[in-house]
């Protein structure tokens, strides 16, 4: 449900700030997922699972917001690339038995940026207040990061890696000590929705702002179970 009101104080006469309200929100996505597996096995030792997802989304307002006051109706605004998904998405992960009964797995996940939804424009085109609209709604790309090669393509880099070692204790219970690092190598994975906007600039992560997922973090766990 949105709303839509008389904004900047400029209410009807005589009666106030008028709000309509809509259900005009719009999101589609096409996806494309190519995987690949290789179960675990005693005999082998080891797994691994591939997965590759590419993503055409749209939205028709910001995605993680209500706002929508620039047009007349919310059915004029226009579909752009959602803030919500990135484009291109890898995820590996896998893991194996190494001596003393010990397994070593690891995640890497790595994402393209994704785009950063600019209300009217504004974020890095000259912006006219003439009303009526439409104004000039736009999906901004900021720059990304380096991974540990290539380009600065990347939004969101992350490899997490754990060890552990189940023991087996009588009476059929057993003792699981494992250990997680997450992070390993620290990446600093800023939120693309709370960009600076020096305008008339185009955007660019604010390296002073908010992350996604965490810092290098580690982590250890003791699991008994009888």
């Amino acid at each position: 449900m949105y709303e839509y009101g008389v904004a900047w104080g400029q209410g009807v006469p005589g009666i106030g700030n008028l709000f309509l309200f809509d259900n005009g929100k719009k999101t589609q996505t096409t996806e494309l997922l190519l995987s690949a597996i290789k179960p675990y096995t005693k005999e082998s030792g080891w797994y691994t699972t591939i997965a590759y997802t590419y993503s055409h989304a749209l939205q028709n307002v910001h995605y993680f917001s209500d706002y929508q006051f620039d047009y007349e109706s919310i059915k004029q605004a226009p579909l752009v690339d959602s803030e919500a998904v990135p484009k291109h998405r890898l995820v590996v992960s896998g893991g194996v038995d190494i001596p003393w009964g010990i397994t070593v797995a690891g995640k890497l996940t790595l994402e393209t940026v994704r785009p950063y939804f600019v209300a009217d424009g504004c974020g890095n085109v000259q912006c006219s207040y003439s009303f009526p609209g439409p104004y000039n709604d736009i999906a901004q790309y900021l720059k990304g990061e380096q991974f540990l090669f290539g380009g600065p393509i990347f939004g969101y880099r992350d490899i997490d890696v754990q060890v552990s070692k189940n023991i087996d204790l009588p009476r059929g219970s057993q003792l699981q000590v494992r250990l997680d690092v997450l992070n390993v190598f620290n990446f600093k994975n800023f939120d693309p929705t709370e960009p600076n906007d020096p305008w008339p600039a185009p955007a660019s992560f604010n390296k002073q702002g908010a992350i996604l997922g965490v810092t290098r973090t580690g982590k250890l766990s003791i699991n008994y179970k009888f």
